[in-house]
């Protein structure tokens, strides 16, 4: 089941999901959850994926979630969390990717993420990361800003690169170029 921000899904809808006990993956982007409404995914036995992303889900509602002991994925990109977030999610033992990001979790948290050794997918973008995940060997994925600063601001070596952590996003050039090239038609 996909949802964007055009159907602003709402506790109910969640709700009446409740008789669909095969459904595998919830994948919804805006609207307003409760941490009430988040109870309602308790009876889907088979929940496997879980993208709630712009959602307005808080602490209280991360600890409802964490009661999804099947999870294998989470992804939580535009809620709000505090440094309660990693505890919560050590209560998932089938978890396997996260992504908690733009999420407000400090860089501590993430360091404790990283030694989540079941891990083989973190995503983070907005949040501020060390090099945790390149020294506890979980791979990382980042993007939104240019490479260079991504890489050179962790003191990468070309030569060498990093062995945990991707970036994919364009260079400075192609953003300078993109923008200049852009005035150039006004």
């Amino acid at each position: 089941l996909r949802v964007n921000q055009s159907t602003m899904l709402t506790g109910e809808s969640l709700k009446s999901l409740r008789g669909a006990t095969s459904l595998r993956e919830i994948s919804m982007e805006g609207g307003k959850v409760t941490t009430e409404d988040l109870k309602a995914l308790r009876s889907l036995p088979h929940l496997k994926s879980l993208l709630l992303l712009h959602a307005g889900i808080n602490d209280a509602g991360l600890v409802e979630l964490s009661k999804l002991t099947r999870l294998e994925s989470l992804f939580l990109e535009g809620n709000r969390f505090s440094n309660t977030f990693v505890a919560n999610v050590r209560k998932l033992p089938a978890l396997r990717r996260l992504g908690p990001n733009s999420t407000g979790i400090s860089d501590a948290a993430v360091r404790d993420i990283a030694t989540l050794k079941r891990l083989e997918f973190l995503r983070l973008d907005d949040n501020p990361v060390s090099d945790a995940c390149e020294l506890n060997q979980v791979p990382c994925v980042s993007s939104v800003v240019p490479w260079q600063p991504w890489f050179f601001g962790r003191k990468g070596d070309p030569a060498k690169g990093f062995d945990w952590t991707y970036h994919i996003f364009w260079g400075l050039e192609d953003v300078i170029a993109n923008f200049t090239n852009g005035w150039k038609t006004v």
